[in-house]
């Protein structure tokens, strides 16, 4: 903030007095360039009488009832200091400095885990292994495509059995969820099939 500085009544059109209406502001108040600061009351009409300068009220030097005369102090205004230059005052930008380009990743990225896939066979097959208690994805296939087939799956038995160091008996296969392939149905073993499989047993 700036200096202070009586604010004086001028500009009346003589020398006769003048009476305080009222008083506009209060100390303390922040002001502008021609903001009223008291009403005046002259021979002919009531007046106000504006800030020629922008500040901070300090001491109000009369108070509503006094007269006054032309060139009286009517309060105090501390001035409020010009606005620096804004292009003067802020300092030169600096560039912001360049980001170095991101180095490569050197740690090697892991190789996907291998799916474990089922055997390729349809749900006949499968429900024909589960009878024997042959797990199809152990039985090497033979069609098109390494198709799990019929002769597979009796050749694997027969291998099997004819291991010295086969175990007596093996403990079921866990049962494949048949139902993905669509509707299903169960239905008895047909002769033809359950033939060679006791044959094998």
């Amino acid at each position: 903030m700036g200096q202070l500085k009586d604010i004086c009544i001028t500009d009346l059109e003589d020398d006769a007095p003048v009476d305080v209406v009222e008083i506009l502001v209060q100390a303390g108040e922040a002001v502008e360039v021609d903001q009223p600061l008291a009403t005046l009351e002259t021979d002919k009409a009531l007046v106000e009488f504006p800030s020629p300068h922008a500040g901070v009220v300090g001491e109000i030097h009369v108070q509503p009832g006094d007269q006054m005369v032309q060139g009286d102090s009517l309060l105090a205004l501390k001035l409020a200091m010009p606005a620096p230059d804004s292009k003067s005052s802020l300092p030169d930008a600096q560039p912001a400095p360049a980001s170095p380009e991101s180095a490569p990743d050197p740690r090697p990225v892991p190789a996907p885990a291998e799916s474990t896939s089922r055997a390729y066979a349809s749900p006949a097959m499968y429900r024909y292994a589960r009878e024997l208690g042959v797990s199809l994805e152990r039985v090497q296939g033979s069609g098109r495509g390494l198709r799990v087939l019929k002769e597979d799956i009796e050749q694997h038995v027969r291998t099997r059995l004819q291991s010295p160091s086969a175990p007596s008996a093996s403990a079921p296969a866990p049962l494949p969820d048949v139902y993905k392939y669509g509707d299903t149905e169960e239905a008895p073993l047909p002769r033809i099939q359950r033939l060679p499989a006791e044959n094998l047993l």
